[in-house]
């Protein structure tokens, strides 16, 4: 099965059903799961820009047991929750592009999530080779997670944006 044909086996109502309820779920945790990180307050990946000095500034300011947590963050929560997101609005972008009307741009705008998703990881890949090997300076690996961060956050927000369309449109064909 092509990557076409997985997503349109995602957009179907239970599977919207499934990953919109642990979406939701996993949102009203995020609170007290960013609560139990030690972290400072300042986490590269919930920044849109940064350069590659303040993400060493970031690096320095956790410590290391900070740092440490960070990576172990980044692979656990962290490969779970681009996931869920991807999920979510993969399935839900195909469920509301599936009409006659926007059947053309289904397979397009659920490239925007699945982008998302892997810059996603690209980024957590890049920021935790920094936490790493801080105090050494690994500073492409840190210019990389500058590019990620914002794609990652780019194509996420265009994916949000574009649930309304879809909404919009589904709600107009079934009044009609």
């Amino acid at each position: 099965m092509d990557l076409s044909g997985f997503f349109q086996k995602l957009a179907s109502k239970r599977v919207l059903t499934l990953f919109t309820v642990i979406f939701i779920l996993t949102i009203a945790a995020l609170p007290s799961i960013q609560e139990s990180s030690s972290e400072a307050s300042r986490s590269p990946d919930m920044s849109f820009f940064y350069t590659v000095e303040e993400l060493y500034d970031i690096a320095e300011s956790y410590g290391a047991e900070g740092r440490n947590n960070y990576i172990v963050m980044r692979f656990t929560f962290d490969l779970v929750f681009p996931l869920i997101y991807g999920g979510f609005l993969i399935s839900s972008l195909g469920w509301l592009y599936n009409t006659d009307r926007l059947l053309n741009w289904r397979d397009r705008v659920v490239l925007l999530p699945f982008g998302a998703v892997i810059f996603d990881y690209l980024e957590n890949v890049s920021t935790s080779i920094v936490m790493w090997f801080y105090p050494a300076r690994v500073d492409f690996v840190g210019f990389l997670a500058t590019v990620f961060t914002p794609v990652k956050w780019g194509l996420l927000s265009v994916a949000f944006l574009v649930l309304i369309p879809g909404l919009v449109i589904r709600i107009y064909d079934k009044l009609r």
